[in-house]
C-alpha cells in the first residue's frame, strides 16, 4: 500500500517582495498603508487619518515615485513646486508638505531608511491672515 500523500500548500502572494530591492527599500503604497494603521492604533480620529489618506493618494497618484528611496527632498520640492504652478492654496501646499514630512518622519523612527534631506527640508511659507474681527456696534 502506497503512503497518502498531503498537497503542499501553495503560499499565497504577498504585496511586498519577501527581498526589497534594496537594503530597506520599500514600496510606498505599503508604508502609507503601515503609517495609516499606525496612526489609527495610536487613536488619531478617523477625520485626521482621511485628510492623511487623501493627500497621500493625491501624492501617489502626481508623482513617479513607488518607492522610499525614491522620496527625496528633491522629488517633494519639484511636487510642490507642481502644486504651486496649478495655482493651489498656499495652505493646501503646506498640508501636503506636512503629510510627506510626517510619513517620513515616521518612517525614519521605524528605522527605514529616509533620506536626509528630505528630513531636513523646511515648510513652504503660508501667508498670515489678519482675522475678521465683529463687533455688536453698528
Amino acid at each position: 500500500m502506497s503512503p497518502v500523500r498531503t498537497p503542499t500548500p501553495v503560499a499565497e502572494p504577498r504585496l511586498e517582495p519577501a527581498v526589497p530591492e534594496r537594503e530597506g527599500d520599500v514600496s510606498l503604497d505599503a508604508l502609507v498603508r503601515e503609517w495609516l494603521l499606525e496612526l489609527k492604533v495610536m487613536g488619531r480620529s478617523p477625520r485626521t487619518i482621511d485628510w492623511y489618506a487623501q493627500k497621500m493618494r493625491s501624492y501617489l497618484a502626481a508623482s513617479k515615485a513607488t518607492r522610499l528611496s525614491e522620496l527625496t527632498a528633491f522629488e517633494l520640492k519639484r511636487f510642490l513646486g507642481e502644486l504651486r504652478d496649478r495655482g493651489l492654496a498656499p495652505n493646501t501646499i503646506h498640508g501636503f508638505f506636512e503629510t510627506l514630512k510626517a510619513l517620513a518622519s515616521w518612517a525614519q523612527r521605524e528605522h527605514y531608511p529616509v533620506d536626509a534631506d528630505l528630513l531636513r527640508l523646511r515648510a513652504p511659507k503660508v501667508p498670515e491672515k489678519e482675522m475678521e474681527t465683529y463687533s455688536t456696534r453698528n
